[in-house]
């Protein structure tokens, strides 16, 4: 049961992978590049999940889940530049600024490292839940990337609220911190399951984002084209008056 629910969830990756990679062939913008990859890697994770539906413990299952962890380190930190840019080209134009890209960059570039750390002494073991088997850390595991992506969903989620009015990204971030914590404390066996439903949920409205603000900056472009200038004389000749060549 579980095996084909994690099924599902990568079908419903390899969609969002698919509108994402429209999307950056419509526009090629840096979110939707980053959602492509990290896309990518939520497909392989939920595959690979799914497989231990139908594989054995060993060797094989071990190694797919060793990359699956090693995808998740150096993947997942790149929801933050993304949500990054999103509320740059939604309004919050100092998030362009040198200081804000590098403070995104360290960011990143120290949960890449910290992961990559804890992998260098990382002992996996098996588990088997309702017939699924997986690798998971042995010591278990504290989700600061997790965290710190939940974080920058609502920080970065609230300046796309208070200047585009699109509350989704914001609201998915409170679900994922609000349906994380409570899955720790209740089913400690379900929290991969509702880690990946609502990392799905996440990376849908990061998506939705995209297309949300482009239309909005297309239309905000669209009419500063059509509101003449204060002082442009050429607006009080009318229309149809040609402009002069230099």
């Amino acid at each position: 049961m579980v095996g084909l629910l994690y099924l599902i969830f990568a079908l419903l990756t390899l969609a969002l992978l698919i509108w994402a990679l429209q999307l950056w062939r419509s526009a090629p913008t840096r979110a939707a590049l980053l959602g492509s990859i990290i896309a990518a890697g939520l497909l392989y994770e939920n595959l690979v999940l799914a497989l231990g539906g139908i594989m054995a413990v060993g060797p094989l299952l071990l190694g797919l889940n060793w990359v699956r962890y090693l995808l998740e380190t150096l993947v997942a930190p790149l929801f933050i530049p993304t949500f990054a840019d999103l509320a740059r080209r939604g309004g919050a134009t100092r998030l362009g600024a040198r200081p804000a890209r590098r403070l995104v960059v360290a960011t990143i570039l120290g949960l890449m490292f910290y992961g990559l750390v804890g992998l260098v002494d990382l002992t996996l073991v098996p588990v088997v839940n309702s017939g699924a088997a997986r690798y998971v850390p042995a010591g278990g595991e504290v989700p600061v990337i997790g965290v710190a992506i939940t974080l920058a969903a609502l920080a970065f989620g609230a300046l796309i609220w208070r200047r585009r009015g699109w509350p989704w990204l914001t609201l998915v971030g409170i679900l994922v911190f609000v349906a994380s914590g409570a899955t720790a404390a209740v089913a400690r066996d379900a929290i991969c399951l509702v880690t990946n439903g609502t990392e799905i949920l996440l990376m849908a409205a990061t998506l939705g984002c995209e297309r949300y603000v482009r239309a909005a900056t297309q239309d905000d472009g669209g009419a500063d084209r059509h509101q003449a200038p204060r002082g442009d004389t050429r607006a009080h000749a009318g229309a149809d008056a040609p402009a002069r060549l230099v």
